[in-house]
C-alpha cells in the first residue's frame, strides 16, 4: 500500500518512513488498513416511499370497510319534466339485541382470604360490592367465609373496547 507524505508531499511511500522528510507515517498507515464501511443509507423518497404508502393504504382500506353505512340519498324519478321525490326502500328494523349475563369465574375460599383480598386477586376485573351482591349466601356475614366456599365472582368492568353498531 502506497501513501503520499503529508509532511513534504512526496508521493508513493510505500514503507512507514517517508524517504525525502523521515516523517514517521505508521499512524496513516494503520488507519488506511482498516475496513471501509459504506456510509449509512440517505432516506429519499424513492426508499420512504413504501414506508408511507403501504401503511397508509391499509389505514384506508381498514377505514372503507369499517365505516358506518350512511342510506342512500332519496332518488329523483322524471317523468315528463315533472320531479318528484321518492324515498329509498324501507328496511325492516332489527330486532332488539339481547342482555347477555356479565361474565362470571367460580372461585374457591383460599385460607386467609377475605372478599377485599379476592377482589385484588382480580384486579381491575371487579369490586368488594360486585362479589358481595352476587353472593346470596354472604348477605347475613360477609366477614365469614369458609375455606372451599365456591363465590360467584362477577366479572363488572368490561376490558374490551365498545362494540360498534
Amino acid at each position: 500500500m502506497s501513501l503520499d507524505c503529508p509532511v513534504c508531499g512526496y508521493q508513493q511511500v510505500e514503507h512507514t518512513h517517508c524517504p525525502n522528510c523521515d516523517a514517521d507515517l505508521t499512524a496513516l498507515v494503520s488507519l488506511a488498513q482498516l475496513p471501509q464501511f459504506a456510509p449509512p443509507p440517505v432516506l429519499t423518497r424513492t426508499n420512504l416511499t413504501p414506508w408511507v404508502v403501504l401503511p397508509l393504504a391499509v389505514v384506508l382500506a381498514v377505514w372503507a370497510t369499517l365505516r358506518l353505512r350512511v342510506p342512500p340519498a332519496p332518488l329523483a324519478v322524471v317523468i315528463s319534466h315533472q320531479v318528484s321525490h321518492v324515498s329509498p326502500p324501507t328496511v325492516a328494523p332489527r330486532p332488539p339485541a339481547r342482555k347477555l349475563a356479565p361474565p362470571q369465574v367460580v372461585y374457591l375460599v383460599q385460607p386467609g382470604d377475605n372478599l377485599s383480598a379476592i377482589a385484588a386477586k382480580f384486579g381491575q376485573l371487579t369490586t368488594f360490592v360486585a362479589i358481595y351482591q352476587a353472593n346470596p349466601q354472604l348477605q347475613p356475614d360477609p366477614g365469614r367465609l369458609q375455606i372451599g366456599q365456591k363465590l360467584v365472582i362477577p366479572i363488572t368492568h368490561n376490558l374490551l373496547p365498545p362494540a360498534r353498531p
